[in-house]
């Protein structure tokens, strides 16, 4: 099943209403800019509270981060009420709407698993866990430049342990390492926005990717009239929104009954092996099944039926003698399927990159090349500008240069996974460079 609206033919310039709206600047409006920025901002404040303190709803844990789309319901919602209370007002257009959104959507994992819960770690770790048993000091930190750590060991285990009653965060420990790793994240994020333009017309137009995740906003930007009173949607909400409710009721106070949604048995066909290996458990994400209703069928097939084969195989393997030794070779197995698929779709590309490179730097480069002329500016300068911070950093040219090249072919390869499957949590674990390298 293909969902019925295409990327293809969205108009996000359409407004909501049925009244006509004043011309908007390419660029977006004044206010849909400051109110992204608002919302970038509130994210940022927020989600680290949410997801790495309180552990709770994450905000920004997975591919349609639940803060940006709960901000973008309620602009939706709020601009309709105030052009309904004060005519004046001029309701938000569905470009303001998904310009404010796209922004969200780019700014809402920074401040958590997109960067910073990672960065931190990355940081401080080897100081943190230096001791003389494991002579990290020795081996590890003697060929780590002194500006990519803090040096302040008292700042490194009050990050770990806390801060002592009455002192203040020693942010002068932190600057130099956090503004040499914000270099690195800066030019990766460049490559992966400067990807992005110049793979999305192949993947929009010319292969026709469903993009799951962006049909509720394009779906509620471009419809003149959304009737929120229709009883299935009415429905629909109510089911996740009361078990959900009733569940966070039940953690807070036992009382209240719970429904089981994580963790329930599926399939077990006894505990011994090798069919134990086809024990299997169902986590219930509404969202998920609503963005599985929105797939190919060919896709949402693939998805469960190489899960089950993955462990069909280490049943084969138990059979053998070898189940033991065999998640390397699942490892390598899912290193060379990646890079075949990356291969692939970079393959079947070649006639839209040919067309990219002559419309924007060729002999005959269009105007309207320049955005792809500026995506290949900012590949580019990305692309070098990580290699230099690795060798300024102590990694050979010629190891750094193969470590972008993987980065690069992981942002392909997740990037094509996420708008094909809407897969909410993506990650390359098997990707990364010294693992790969083991199997190249």
């Amino acid at each position: 099943m293909r969902s019925s609206h295409s990327l293809e033919n969205t108009r996000p310039s359409e407004a909501p209403s049925e009244e006509p709206v004043p011309e908007e600047a390419p660029g977006g409006s004044r206010r849909a800019w400051v109110i992204g920025l608002l919302g970038v901002l509130f994210l940022c404040l927020a989600a680290p509270y949410t997801d790495l303190t309180l552990m709770g709803s994450e905000l920004a844990g997975n591919h349609l981060p639940l803060g940006a789309v709960c901000l973008f319901l309620a602009l939706l919602l709020g601009s309709r009420l105030l052009r309904r209370a004060f005519p004046c007002w001029r309701e938000l257009s569905g470009r303001e709407l998904l310009l404010a959104f796209a922004m969200m959507l780019v700014a809402a994992g920074l401040p958590t698993f997109g960067l910073a819960a990672y960065l931190f770690p990355a940081a401080s770790a080897p100081v943190y866990y230096a001791t003389p048993e494991n002579r990290y000091a020795e081996v590890l930190l003697s060929y780590v430049p002194a500006w990519l750590i803090p040096q302040d060991a008292d700042a490194v285990r009050h990050f770990y342990l806390g801060l002592p009653p009455g002192a203040t965060i020693p942010w002068g420990a932190w600057v130099r390492p956090l503004a040499a790793w914000s270099a690195l994240a800066l030019a990766a994020y460049l490559v992966i926005l400067s990807l992005g333009v110049l793979m999305s017309d192949q993947w929009i137009r010319r292969e026709r990717l469903s993009y799951p995740l962006m049909q509720l906003p394009l779906e509620v930007t471009t419809q003149k009239r959304w009737n929120w009173r229709d009883p299935l949607l009415l429905l629909g909400m109510a089911v996740p929104m009361a078990l959900h409710t009733l569940n966070g009721l039940h953690s807070v106070a036992p009382e209240f009954p719970e429904i089981r949604l994580k963790n329930v048995p599926f399939l077990s066909l006894g505990a011994d092996k090798p069919l134990s290996y086809l024990r299997s458990s169902i986590n219930v994400y509404f969202c998920v099944i609503a963005v599985a209703y929105l797939l190919p069928a060919e896709v949402s097939f693939s998805i469960p039926f190489f899960f089950f084969f993955n462990k069909v195989q280490y049943m084969a393997a138990y059979m053998h003698g070898s189940d033991l030794a065999f998640g390397k070779v699942v490892e390598a197995q899912y290193v060379g399927a990646f890079l075949v698929f990356v291969f692939a779709g970079v393959w079947a590309a070649r006639p839209h990159l040919r067309e990219v490179w002559h419309s924007a730097i060729g002999r005959h480069a269009k105007a309207e090349g320049k955005e792809y002329r500026w995506a290949l500016l900012g590949l580019g300068a990305g692309a070098v500008a990580m290699v230099a911070w690795l060798a300024v950093a102590g990694v050979r040219p010629i190891v750094g240069l193969a470590v972008v090249v993987i980065f690069i072919a992981i942002c392909i390869g997740l990037g094509r996974i996420v708008v094909e499957s809407g897969a909410l949590f993506a990650k390359a674990t098997q990707m990364r460079p010294l693992t790969a390298f083991d199997y190249l």
